[in-house]
């Protein structure tokens, strides 16, 4: 399949990870309120931190390694048993280290019943073997199969959840979702797995890459989703409600990146290991081209326009989600290069120890931040708190990456797009200050004039050469 058949294929897959939940997500939020809102994603987030104790580098590295030797099926096989077995190994430890802590920690001895929910959630996701799929590159089925599960979660949704006191059920809804796609995913994965042909299966050579991006992927979450837990114990429910509210916009953002990420990797590291140098670095300046182009005016847009997109999806009682929006608005464009650097380049030249020591010291200053902020400022502090973490671990980043390679922060590229964007911004502050119509109308208006305005602006001024290809492929059909 192509590269532009993948990302297509995983665009949809991830993008509708989040789109789904938001379309429930108005809905959710009204009848649940925010207090069950936060209750939810409070344990949830607590989960999660424990799958990622499971996982560690498992994504990346079972990502990497099933890339590289696709083409021999008993290798794969041999390399997916090993990855798999260290895998259900970390999870049983997970999964023991979460039952303890829900009989040793009060504060989560209050919400155990949602939690006994959760070790479901941990232990099924062992069966989702994502990493598996996107190595063999077979977006196609684990999309198709993605939509289909997510629709019934959709239905689900609107005919049970009916009052406030359902949020446990709300909460078991959205954990069935990992079971279902567990459980399929792990017989569909025979097609290209032959057991026949294992022998000598051994996790040794994982451990230390398990471990490695491992903890670069748990130390960089320090200040991402444990933000939440640390809302949760030194805040009110509701301060967790808004800062999931306003990150929960931005996750259907970032998930186009993500999804372009997921894409890349695969086959770069493919190049990378084949010795197509050239083709490699061609590939890692197009995404950073697609980055700019699309992150910059969603950050402007989303900037100016949070009161009316948190309104729209949530309703009246969340206006604490407003600036803590703005704020992670911003993320879009730092992740979406970030993820360039870390994902597309380190991990692809192996170097796993610069990404560890990059995330350490984004985790030193995500921790003291917490501290300093969190307590006080609430949503707010925690979503400062994100930002200048990210911030840290992309000038960390793109300083190994320079050191490494050739590669530079584009800095000509992004002032031409900077430029080019002031006066879309101070269109869409008129049309924010003095056009007073519903929020749905006023967004499809902004959203139609920095679509209009992005798409004038490649042509006559930014001339990005992708960009540029599809625009000039969708006037000829249109002829």
């Amino acid at each position: 399949m192509s590269l532009k058949q993948n990302f297509i294929y995983n665009s949809i897959l991830t993008i509708s990870g989040y789109l789904f939940p938001l379309l429930t997500y108005p809905y959710v939020s009204r009848v649940l309120g925010v207090s069950n809102i936060g209750i939810c994603n409070f344990v949830d987030s607590i989960v999660n931190y424990f799958i990622l104790f499971s996982m560690m580098g498992i994504g990346a590295v079972g990502m990497r390694e099933i890339s590289q030797h696709r083409d021999d099926i008993g290798e794969m096989s041999r390399h997916f048993t090993g990855l798999f077995l260290l895998n259900l190994i970390s999870t049983f430890i997970a999964i023991l280290a979460l039952l303890i802590s829900m009989y040793t920690i009060e504060a989560l001895f209050l919400y155990r019943d949602l939690l006994y929910i959760g070790v479901c959630k941990l232990f099924f996701n062992i069966f989702l073997i994502e990493w598996f799929y996107a190595g063999v590159e077979d977006f196609k089925y684990i999309t198709n199969r993605s939509i289909f599960v997510r629709t019934i979660y959709v239905i689900l949704i609107f005919l049970f959840i009916k009052n406030a006191s359902d949020y446990k059920l709300y909460y078991f809804l959205t954990v069935s979702t990992y079971i279902i796609n567990g459980a399929i995913n792990i017989i569909y994965c025979r097609k290209y797995i032959k057991y026949s042909t294992l022998k000598g299966i051994h996790i040794q050579p994982y451990i230390k890459p398990f471990f490695t991006i491992g903890l670069y992927i748990l130390i960089t979450n320090i200040y991402t989703s444990l933000n939440i837990i640390w809302l949760g114990f030194v805040s009110e429910v509701e301060e967790v409600g808004y800062y999931t509210t306003a990150t929960k916009i931005h996750a259907i953002i970032l998930a186009f990146f993500t999804a372009m990420t997921n894409v890349i990797f695969p086959r770069v590291s493919y190049l990378y290991a084949k010795g197509e140098k050239e083709e490699f670095w061609e590939k890692i300046k197009n995404v950073v081209e697609i980055v700019f182009a699309i992150a910059i005016p969603l950050v402007i847009l989303i900037s100016i326009f949070s009161p009316n997109i948190i309104h729209l999806i949530s309703g009246d009682g969340y206006e604490g989600a407003y600036t803590p929006l703005r704020i992670i608005a911003l993320l879009i464009l730092i992740l979406g290069y970030s993820q360039v650097l870390v994902t597309q380049i380190l991990m692809t030249i192996k170097q796993d120890k610069k990404l560890l020591f990059n995330s350490c010291l984004g985790a030193c200053i995500g921790l003291l931040l917490n501290i300093l902020l969190v307590h006080r400022f609430g949503a707010l502090g925690a979503a400062l708190v994100w930002l200048l973490s990210e911030i840290t671990i992309s000038i960390g980043a793109q300083f190994w990456v320079t050191k490494f390679t050739s590669f530079h922060f584009p800095w000509k590229l992004f002032s031409k797009y900077i430029i080019a964007y002031i006066p879309l911004t101070i269109i869409l502050l008129a049309i924010f200050l003095y056009c007073n119509y519903a929020d749905f109308l006023i967004l499809c208006i902004a959203t139609s004039v920095t679509a209009l305005y992005s798409l004038i602006i490649q042509m006559a001024f930014l001339k990005n050469s992708i960009c540029m290809h599809y625009i000039n492929k969708f006037i000829s059909y249109a002829k």
